[in-house]
């Protein structure tokens, strides 16, 4: 196996590394025969699978509206699946790998942690999550199987949040039916605290106090963790449910989305955290229509014609407000200022962790061809209106997931400049020596 050396990451002394990523959901397997960082080697982290067998990541990082990747290497002889990465909160990504055949087969979670100088970044397995003896004989499937049972979680319903240097939170919300003689459908959280994992059935009510039923429709579309207690589960067409994991009997808090045009869920709608991850801001993306047509999609004068409105919730009262709204049209003149930029509508907006007003999205060319398919990242000033960036974006199936937005890479900053290259050879050295003796 050979090392080498590490690309030193371009930026100024103080912040080498941006200060938000946009993590791809798709992690990259690397050849564990070559053992290449592209950028600082310091992001460098390993452990074993539960089944025994050395596993690294690193992160390849890049600036918005750019995406960035969660790397991993496993041994040569190990057939790995997927790796993906479901959450990421403060310096911590929530990472799943599935790997290996059906008699040695690997599906484990991780969380990768980029430490805090001199602690160098971690890579740490958690504990597996199993059905309990009362949900084994709910599934027929399960029923006279014989020891634990693996608990596949929902990777759309499963939430990170870190709190302090070791405290982790991992919770997954899911809608089951209750076995009292209503039969009524439920809040349910699996949850991962102080390294036990535990099953509650909270309470629902609106952010008033007020109790009140699950919507019979919810359906979690992402997680995301707000400011250091709250867990913040979203359906992109219902709304919000709010959870304090660290209380004992935690309960849920439902607060509706601003009501506005619908389309489509996932690329054309998000909540985010911004303002340093202490704030919420809900974006829409909607065709407009020139004609007055009550379904603007069969509108061919303006195929590619679009508004796109956002807003910030008050954490205080709940409330949410509008603080942003840009329509194609005032996008054109700047998009033309770019070579070989498509006048489409956006996808995927994402918003920045720290500019509140600076949204990225995603545009592509030819949404339904495949082979000939070129699409582009963008982030926009939705204060000025206008384009601040562009990034080629890979082209392929234009309907994949991007990811989360993380501020992981700026936690990388604490390591100082001047040590990186050294601590960054003493570290490729040490998992070497790992994976050397595991395939010896």
């Amino acid at each position: 196996m050979e090392v080498q050396a590490a690309r030193h990451p371009s930026g100024s002394p103080s912040a080498a590394y941006p200060r938000w990523v946009i993590l791809e959901f798709y992690c990259k397997r690397k050849n564990s025969s070559v053992f290449t960082v592209d950028g600082d080697a310091t992001t460098v982290a390993a452990a074993r699978t539960s089944t025994g067998q050395p596993i690294r990541a690193f992160l390849l990082l890049q600036a918005p509206p750019a995406t960035s990747h969660v790397c991993f290497q496993l041994p040569e002889k190990i057939q790995s699946r997927y790796a993906l990465v479901v959450a990421a909160h403060g310096d911590s990504v929530l990472i799943l790998v599935e790997a290996g055949d059906n008699d040695d087969r690997i599906s484990d979670l991780f969380v990768y942690n980029a430490g805090d100088a001199p602690r160098p970044p971690s890579l740490s397995l958690l504990p597996p999550c199993f059905l309990t003896e009362e949900e084994k004989e709910m599934r027929p499937m399960f029923r006279s199987r014989a020891g634990p049972v693996h608990r596949f979680l929902d990777l759309s319903a499963t939430g990170l949040l870190r709190r302090g240097e070791d405290e982790i939170v991992v919770a997954e919300l899911s809608v089951v039916v209750s076995q009292d003689t209503r039969r009524q459908n439920v809040a349910e959280i699996v949850m991962l605290r102080s390294g036990e994992w535990s099953t509650k059935r909270p309470l629902v009510c609106r952010h008033d106090g007020e109790d009140c039923d699950l919507p019979s429709s919810w359906k979690t579309d992402s997680v995301v963790a707000v400011g250091d207690r709250l867990l913040c589960w979203v359906d992109l067409w219902l709304g919000l449910m709010f959870c304090d994991v660290f209380e004992d009997s935690p309960r849920l808090r439902y607060v509706q989305l601003p009501l506005d045009h619908y389309f489509d869920r996932k690329p054309n709608r998000n909540v985010c955290v911004t303002a340093g991850g202490s704030t919420l801001k809900f974006v829409n993306i909607f065709p407009r229509c020139c004609c007055a047509s009550k379904d603007p999609i069969i509108c061919h004068p303006s195929l590619h014609a679009y508004t796109i409105r956002s807003w910030t919730l008050s954490m205080d009262d709940m409330a949410w407000v509008m603080d942003g709204m840009i329509d194609s049209t005032e996008l054109c003149a700047t998009l033309n200022g770019y070579r070989n930029l498509p006048l489409v509508k956006l996808d995927f907006p994402a918003v920045s962790i720290d500019e509140p007003h600076v949204i990225c999205f995603r545009m592509s060319e030819n949404y339904y061809e495949l082979d000939d398919n070129k699409m582009w990242l963008i982030k926009v000033d939705m204060k000025s209106k206008s384009l601040q960036s562009v990034s080629q974006y890979p082209g392929g199936a234009p309907w994949l997931l991007l990811g989360s937005t993380s501020s992981v890479s700026d936690h990388l900053n604490s390591y100082p400049i001047s040590s990186s290259i050294d601590d960054a050879s003493n570290m490729q050295s040490r998992v070497l020596d790992q994976f050397k003796a595991s395939e010896a």
